[in-house]
């Protein structure tokens, strides 16, 4: 059960990480849950929060294949 959600996880991450590394103004502008309603635009912050992604990633889709770190994994990314 977890490795399936933890491939479907990880995979949904790095397309949202990758997006908000090199298209930052689009994913600000485009994601659908009002982000510009927060304020103006920082291009650092958003490549941050990107950057960010990348060890949740490598952890996710590492642990998809080690039954072993599969719960810890769980309790880290929630």
């Amino acid at each position: 059960m977890y490795t399936i959600a933890f491939w479907v996880l990880g995979f949904g991450n790095l397309a949202n990480g990758l997006w908000m590394l090199f298209w930052p103004e689009v994913w600000y502008h485009d994601l659908p849950v009002g982000i510009p309603d927060s304020g103006p635009l920082n291009l650092h912050f958003v490549r941050d929060l990107g950057a960010a992604y990348l060890p949740t990633i490598i952890l996710l889709v590492l642990s998809a294949r080690r039954w072993w770190a599969k719960e810890p994994t769980a309790a880290a990314t929630a």
